[in-house]
């Protein structure tokens, strides 16, 4: 994989501010780190 110019950007979120983010996702269990790539979920890491 070609990763010249590769970027991340990583957000975190308080779902209790943005519960409606929790519910999109569909957030069950804190933490849970949601990978995107171009605006799909590509990834979905749950717990440590």
């Amino acid at each position: 994989m070609d990763t010249v110019g590769s970027r991340a950007k990583l957000v975190k979120v308080n779902i209790e501010n943005a519960p409606h983010l929790a519910e999109r996702f569909d957030v069950q269990t804190i933490p849970t780190l949601v990978v995107f790539k171009d605006a799909d979920v590509i990834d979905r890491f749950v717990g440590m």
